[in-house]
């Protein structure tokens, strides 16, 4: 038998989370997942406009987030790439940190416009 009395029941939240740790997804990959929605919902109520908050809100996102994803990937390519040579792999913590300046760049620079425009 469990002790009921000092167990309390989990948020569906915090369960999910739970789960998708468990999975062995890294907190960094789970945060990277959460972030872009809430930038759209914020973005959308702000802006009132949903579709170009999205082309032009969490498109720009994608790169930023295939740098955290996939930094291994990503790093061990080597060959020819624009007519230019990559002979040594890429660090995939680089990467993964460029993924993160990115994301934070680029919301940070959609805020800054989306919040200091003055309404019409």
């Amino acid at each position: 038998m469990t002790d009921s009395s000092n167990s309390k029941a989990q948020s569906p939240l915090r369960a999910g989370i739970r789960f998708v740790l468990d999975l062995g997804v890294p907190l960094d990959r789970l945060i990277s997942l959460i972030v872009p929605p809430v930038w759209f919902v914020v973005a959308a109520i702000a802006t009132g406009d949903a579709l170009s908050t999205l082309l032009f809100g969490c498109l720009p996102l994608i790169p930023p987030l295939a740098l955290i994803w996939f930094s291994d990937e990503i790093g061990s390519f080597t060959g020819i790439f624009q007519f230019r040579q990559v002979s040594q792999e890429s660090p995939p913590d680089l990467l993964r940190i460029l993924g993160w300046i990115g994301l934070v760049a680029i919301i940070g620079f959609q805020a800054y416009h989306i919040f200091s425009s003055t309404p019409e």
